[in-house]
This record gives structure tokens, C-alpha cells and sequence, in this order.
């Protein structure tokens, strides 16, 4: 069942012919959540109500990575980087963070 559903969404966002929105949760670490807001600030303030929001820019990020992985010549630089991710999220598992959050 989740894998028809992401399957479905991923197919509305590669061929921009669903309007359905799903939502999910997705951690983002704070220093990139804080840059994407800085963005959409001084996007705000030369487009104003136009600027696109936070949602805008991941949707669009999402739509270069999947057209990202479905290029081969992208992909395989696209899951090293995603694999190294991963090893060092995993790394990280379990440690304190020093700031004490």
C-alpha cells in the first residue's frame, strides 16, 4: 500500500498530471531549514505576495531529484551522495549533541 502511494506521487510530480497533494514529515536539519527560510524572505520582499514558499522550493528540489535519478549519467553521482549521507547520519545515531538539544 505505501509503496503504490509513493509510487502514484512520484509519478503526479514527474509528470505534473495529478493535483492530489499527499503529506508526509520529513526531518530537515535547522542550518537548511534556516537558509531555505532566508530565501523565501528575500524572495518576499521582491515579489512579495508572489515569493514562493518554503513548500514551493521543496517541491520544485523534489521534482530535480527525481529527474536527477532517472538520468543515469546523474544517478550514480546522486546516490553516492546519498549513500554518504546515510553513513554519516548513522554515525551520528545514538551521540549527544554538545548543545544539549
Amino acid at each position: 500500500m505505501v509503496a503504490s502511494i509513493l509510487s502514484r506521487e512520484i509519478e503526479c510530480v514527474r509528470t505534473n498530471s495529478c493535483n492530489q497533494t499527499l503529506s508526509s514529515t520529513v526531518r530537515v536539519p535547522g542550518e537548511l531549514y534556516e537558509t531555505l527560510r532566508h530565501i523565501r524572505l528575500s524572495l518576499e520582499s521582491k515579489h512579495q505576495s508572489a515569493a514562493p514558499s518554503v513548500q514551493d522550493m521543496i517541491s520544485v528540489a523534489l521534482k530535480r531529484f527525481i529527474n536527477d535519478w532517472e538520468n543515469p549519467n546523474e544517478q550514480s553521482q546522486l546516490l553516492g551522495e546519498l549513500l554518504e549521507h546515510r553513513r554519516v547520519a548513522r554515525s551520528n545515531m545514538g551521540k549527544r549533541r554538545i548543545d544539549g538539544s
